[in-house]
């Protein structure tokens, strides 16, 4: 009974001291974003633009200048049984290529997301339902750029 319990205590200790620790990614972003130059949808392009510019960090070594190209798919996910579409799918696909200029390395990757969004009986209920999971979607693309960005650029 005594080396039971011993065994049950010798693992808690060494599961407890794993050495894991949580990533802070605001210790990351340890870049200045100096320009950003931007194609395709504008509309998204405004708002990744505004999202993107809070996290440059003013009091840093590497500037980096990042182009933004995006794109957006709208198509049909739902139709009912009388052949009427209830539901629309909407993709949006941004590819961004950075540069840090203080060692003229360069990278690019690519983010992709999707939502859908539902058909109401009027058609400016249904533009507005459009236009919020735009919003949503580019915040999701925002947050993903942000992490690659830090993790890219920290591994430099």
């Amino acid at each position: 009974m005594n080396t039971y319990k011993f065994i049950i205590v010798a693992i808690m200790f060494l599961l407890t001291n794993c050495g894991f620790k949580v990533v802070d990614y605001s210790k990351l972003n340890n870049f200045k974003i100096s320009d950003i130059v931007a194609t395709g949808e504008n509309k998204i392009n405004y708002k990744l633009k505004k999202s993107i510019k809070i996290i440059s960090s003013e009091n840093s070594e590497k500037e980096i200048i990042i182009n933004l190209f995006s794109e957006s798919k709208n198509s049909i996910k739902e139709k009912n049984e009388n052949n009427v579409i209830t539901k629309y799918k909407l993709e949006i696909k941004t590819k961004v290529n950075y540069q840090v200029l203080n060692n003229n390395k360069t990278g690019n990757f690519e983010v992709l997301v999707s939502g859908d969004y539902p058909v109401a009986k009027k058609y400016s209920k249904t533009l507005k339902n459009q236009s919020q999971i735009i919003d949503n979607l580019t915040d999701k693309i925002s947050t993903k750029i942000k992490r690659e960005l830090s993790n890219q650029l920290n591994d430099l």
